[in-house]
This record gives C-alpha cells, structure tokens and sequence, in this order.
C-alpha cells in the first residue's frame, strides 16, 4: 500500500513529465529552438524531476523494506504461537556447513575467522547464505547477526522452553494475542461487562449497558545476555557448541519467566504479576506450612477465581521446594499423602499421573523457581491460564564475536529477543496466596 507521501510524488512526476513532453513537442511542430523563457521552464522542471525520482526512489525502497521487515515478523509470530514458542524453519536441506558431530564447529570459527581465517570465514558465509531466519541484516565481517545452526535450534531450544518457562508456557499460543510488531502495544482491558436480562413483559426493553473498556499500553521489551568465552576455550575446542547455545537459551527463557512473575514494569522490564496492582489475595498469616493448611488455601485462592471470574482456575504455580514438600508430609503411620503413579486408589488431595503431570487440589501444579525472589519462597498462585497479554517475538539468538573484550583474550557472545507482558486484561483470573510459611520438610506425621 502507497503512503500519502508517494502518491503526491507519483502525481508531481507525472505532471512535469507532462510538461517537459509538450514543451518537446512544441519544438517539433515549430522546428524551431525552446524562447529563453521555455528554456528555464525546462531546466528548471528537469531538475525537480531528477530530485522527485531519487526521493521517490528513497521512500519505495523504505516502504518494501518496512513491508518485507512486517512479513517476516508475522511469519515468525504465527510460527512461534503454533510451535509454543520454538522457531519454525524450512528445512535447511542445503546448510550442511554445521551439522552435529560434524567437522567443523560454528564457536571455533567465528574465533578463527575473526583472526584472519580465510576458509573459518568462507563457511560462515556460506551458513549465513542457507540460513532463512535472519531477522537482523548485517554484513558477517564483524560476525553479528548469525544464526545457531539448525541442529542447535531443533534439539537444544525446544529443550530450553520446556524447562526455562513453565508459567508462561501456559500461555504461549493464546488466541486472542500473537505477534510482537512494535515497540509498544495499546490492548482492551473490560471495565463493564456486557449485561444481560428478561423482559419485564413482553415488548418491554430488555436490561442494557454499554460495554465499557480502558486501554492499557505494554512496551516491547528486551530480554538478553551475554557469556565471554576465553580464546584457549574456543581455539582448542574446550567448549562444546551444543552445551553452550542450551544454556544460553535455557537463561533467555529463565529471563522471559522472572519478568512475567516480578518484572517491575520500568528500567526495561515487563510488569510481572505478582507486583500487578489490584490482584486479589489470600493472606496465609505465615501459618501455612503443611499440606492439609496447603490444600485449605489452595483452595480458597481457587474459589475467589471462579467467584469473581466465573470461571474454574486451572493451575497452581509453587517453588519446586514447596512441592517437594508437599510430597514430603506423612500420615500417623508414615504413609504419603500424595499418590504416586501405580500407587492403589486412595483418598489423597495431590497425585502425580501416568504423564508424569503434577496435581493438587484438582488443578495442574506448574513449578518454577522464579516463583522465589531474592530467597523468599513465600507466594503460591492460582491462575485461569489464558487471561494474560503475552506478545513475543520469535526467540532469536543472535552471536556476536565482540571487540570489547579481545585484548583478554575473550570473544563475546550475545543473546536476546523481545517480549511484551501485562497480566491485567482480566486480574480476576489470578488469585495470589501470600505470606506463606517457608516451605517445611519436617518429619512431623499429620494427625
């Protein structure tokens, strides 16, 4: 689609081609030269034409540049949403440059490369050239913006996600929030609900309201971080290519977690839920330390969802501390409360399945540690999974072999992405169980 700006351009180009093509004409028809006023007429509209192509040309490309950028995004949004936050990608048939086990290692030749290896050069440009998910142009003579190797991606990213966010993989693949395609994003939070009621008789008006909302903006943010490497490391083949990206990615994905939980929504961060303002509570007094005062709380969390939502919660986030705990408690004969997969049917309240899915209370426990901050593991949550603004863009890893750090003999590698968070489209969904007793692995029997 043409902006504004281009089609008054189009226009202004085709009218002073109009006129420079009459005035051509004119000395046809009289065979004779242009009078001195026609001259500085067409010189003058010959150079406002030569400045409108090259401004024209200007904005065409920007527009194609904006629009190639916007495809893209979109492709990798929608892949991310289907894929539950993994990268989709072609099937890289032709990038046998790095393989797993293969002959050469992608680490060791941004190294090399860097310190004049021709060849360690020429194989990372031709994986640059196979590489289909480059999001950020630029050139691989300073060695930014490549891409893992599809092998990495495929066996250690899926991996990362799985254990590096638990809680907001409840949430990947919503479908009322996908791509992230600006720096900030303007979203609906309902204010009044849609009422519905009879008829007071018949032809009387049925009971009405507006539907009222306000909007809440959420920033694009960024989540990162780099590893130095030694030099030795890489040169000697120290570092195994498939470890490192694993932990890099498992510490993007830890990143992404923490910001949703405790983000304090400034200084770059997301807002997390726990400090979102107007979530309602359950304050447990610091009493709750066993598992039937668990399950009580729990509970009441769970009936201050579905009251004020009218929905049933559907998760329970803890600590893995606290859960273990919970697995730890013991009747008066020493028996677990908690069932175990083959274990005989029993009146218990919490029960791992053949899936090895954890459950308690009826709902599905996820654990995260970053559900403990700065070493107070003190909050449980319970949460109708899917009334959260989540919004990301496909998680790119990005490999830079800095400068900044060469003269220690270090080389300097970056990975990052973008997110956008907010937990207040509906904060009703969530109930948070505060000022919860640390977690307790007494052998003390229930009575």
């Amino acid at each position: 689609m043409k902006t504004k700006r281009i089609l008054a351009l189009e226009a202004r180009r085709d009218t002073l081609a109009a006129e420079l093509n009459k005035l051509d004409e004119a000395v046809i028809e009289r065979g004779s030269d242009l009078t001195g006023d026609e001259q500085a007429t067409y010189d003058a509209h010959g150079v406002e034409l030569e400045t409108v192509n090259t401004e024209l040309a200007k904005l065409i490309k920007r527009e194609a540049d904006i629009a190639a950028s916007q495809a893209l995004s979109a492709s990798l949004g929608a892949a991310t949403n289907r894929n539950g936050g993994r990268i989709e990608r072609g099937d890289d048939a032709g990038d046998t440059v790095y393989v797993e086990h293969g002959e050469h290692d992608l680490l060791i030749d941004i190294y090399r490369a860097k310190n004049g290896d021709r060849r360690a050069a020429e194989r990372i440009e031709r994986h640059a050239e196979y590489s289909e998910m480059i999001l950020r142009a630029s050139g691989t003579s300073d060695l930014s913006g490549l891409v893992l190797p599809k092998y990495a991606t495929d066996r250690y990213q899926e991996l990362a996600i799985q254990r590096g966010r638990p809680f907001l993989n409840t949430l990947v693949g919503t479908p009322s929030y996908d791509r992230l395609t600006s720096n900030s994003i303007i979203i609906p939070v309902e204010t009044t609900a849609p009422p519905m009621g009879a008829q007071t008789a018949e032809g009387q008006a049925f009971s009405t309201a507006k539907w009222a909302t306000t909007t809440k903006t959420i920033n694009a943010n960024t989540v990162g971080g780099y590893a130095d490497v030694s030099r030795q490391a890489l040169d000697l083949g120290n570092v195994q290519s498939g470890r490192f990206f694993g932990e890099m990615l498992t510490r993007y994905f830890n990143d992404q977690e923490r910001q949703a939980l405790w983000g304090s929504g400034s200084s770059g961060e997301c807002e997390g839920v726990f400090l979102a303002d107007g979530t309602q509570t359950v304050d447990a007094g610091y009493t709750v330390t066993g598992f039937v005062e668990h399950y009580h709380a729990v509970i009441e969390a769970a009936s201050k969802v579905e009251t004020n939502d009218e929905r049933e919660a559907q998760y329970i986030l803890m600590s893995p501390a606290r859960w273990r705990a919970l697995q730890s408690a013991c009747d008066a004969d020493g028996r677990p409360l908690m069932g175990w997969n083959g274990s005989a049917p029993t009146n218990v309240g919490a029960y791992i399945d053949t899936n090895g899915q954890k459950w308690f209370a009826g709902m599905r426990v996820i654990t995260s540690s970053r559900v403990v901050k700065t070493g107070e593991d003190d909050t449980v949550m319970a949460v109708y999974n899917t009334d959260f603004a989540l919004f990301e863009d496909a998680p790119v890893q990005t490999i830079t072999a800095s400068e900044v750090v060469a003269h220690q003999g270090l080389v300097r590698f970056i990975a990052f992405g973008y997110m956008a968070f907010s937990p207040e489209i509906r904060l009703n969904s969530v109930c948070l169980i505060q000022n919860l007793g640390e977690p307790d692995f007494s052998m003390s029997p229930i009575s």
